[in-house]
């Protein structure tokens, strides 16, 4: 026959060992603290180069070449927004965001960032506001994919992916 103390010990270790399996197992089945909820977008009415989506004052902004939608309250359709300036920053190089901040890279050609400026919308159409400048020009590598005009059904909830590189190009001579 054992100790009793030997005996609460093995108790004591088997009751550890079960409560820490239990809250493992919790740990492991618990809800995101965040749930994400995805639908698909209705394609834009524009054929061209996608610079990006981002949310801006809390509507959703996509720049198609140098024109820019939003999509409407129901999430149903993009509308047509104008630039407050009268026409889109030149040269725009990439649209991009965060859940409620939306900016626009701005390049001196295709291969450098020279600055970068926050978007809003106002009661003129899309406001930019410049940033302080970058502290020297940021190369750049912009993929983009035109988005072609399409009037099949499948085109109408299309997701259209644009993805950024802030990596340079590879040098061809090593």
């Amino acid at each position: 026959m054992m100790p009793p103390s030997t005996m609460r010990a093995g108790l004591r270790a088997c009751l550890t060992l079960l409560l820490l399996c239990l809250f493992a197992s919790g740990v492991a089945n618990a809800e995101a603290l965040t749930p994400l909820r995805g639908s698909a977008l209705p394609a834009l009415p524009a054929a061209g180069t996608m610079h990006g989506f981002a949310t801006v004052d809390g509507r959703l902004l996509a720049v198609v070449d140098d024109r820019a939608w939003v999509l409407d309250e129901g999430h149903g359709n993009w509308q047509a927004v104008a630039w407050s300036a009268g026409a889109a920053p030149r040269p725009l190089s990439t649209v991009f965001g965060d859940a409620s901040r939306g900016y626009v890279l701005l390049v001196d050609d295709a291969s450098a960032a020279t600055s970068i400026a926050r978007l809003s919308l106002d009661a003129s159409g899309v406001a930019l506001t410049p940033l302080p400048p970058l502290p020297g020009p940021v190369p750049v590598r912009v993929l983009r994919r035109p988005i072609p005009r399409s009037t099949s059904p499948a085109s109408k909830t299309a997701r259209r992916p644009c993805c950024v590189s802030t990596r340079p190009p590879p040098n061809p001579c090593g």
